[in-house]
């Protein structure tokens, strides 16, 4: 009878995890299948990896990946508008946004997503660094300084910010102040 027992719980534990695993096994096909090019094969699997909370977030950038790949930004907007109305705080729907008003030159709209993802997530320089490069192709070189200024205040030693500042310097022509970054 101890036995038995323990062969249950073996036997409940696998199948309690089958899900999870299938998960985790269809977002790396998916991913696999996304780096080949093949976005409809890729949706099928990001799918599946959506059902399960702990693959859903990686599953959700990958679904959003191979959208736009397909060009398909109809359904990677509505992906978008359900995803924040479920989790209004997710920055990754938010970050994808951005890259579809960008594409239908929404400056502003872009640089609203911008503001939404640094107020979610404040020490992350990413958007930081994101903003500073919207602003500088909008010719905005002033602005975009200044929120790389910012990043640097906390962050003097990082690469991509100082990148970042030595390209907007470069933009406006100061390429001896651009050097020094």
């Amino acid at each position: 009878p101890a036995t038995m027992c323990v062969l249950e719980d073996i036997y409940k534990r696998r199948i309690s995890d089958a899900p999870e695993v299938h998960a985790r096994e269809c977002l790396a096909m998916g991913f696999e299948l996304l780096e080949g090019g093949e976005y409809d094969k890729s949706l099928a699997y990001f799918e599946h990896a959506l059902k399960q909370h702990q693959t859903a977030p990686a599953a959700f950038e990958g679904k959003l990946r191979a959208l736009w790949g397909k060009e398909d930004y109809d359904s990677m907007r509505k992906a978008i508008d359900y995803e924040l109305r479920q989790f209004p705080d997710d920055t990754t729907a938010y970050e994808y946004l951005s890259h579809l008003y960008v594409k239908d030159e929404d400056w502003d709209g872009a640089l609203e997503c911008y503001d939404k993802i640094i107020e979610i997530t404040p020490y992350d320089e990413n958007p930081y660094i994101a903003k500073s490069e919207l602003l500088v192709n909008m010719g905005e070189y002033d602005k975009a300084c200044e929120v790389i200024e910012n990043v640097l205040e906390r962050y003097p030693d990082s690469e991509r910010a100082n990148f970042q500042m030595g390209k907007t310097c470069m933009a406006q022509g100061e390429y001896g102040m651009a050097v020094s970054y």
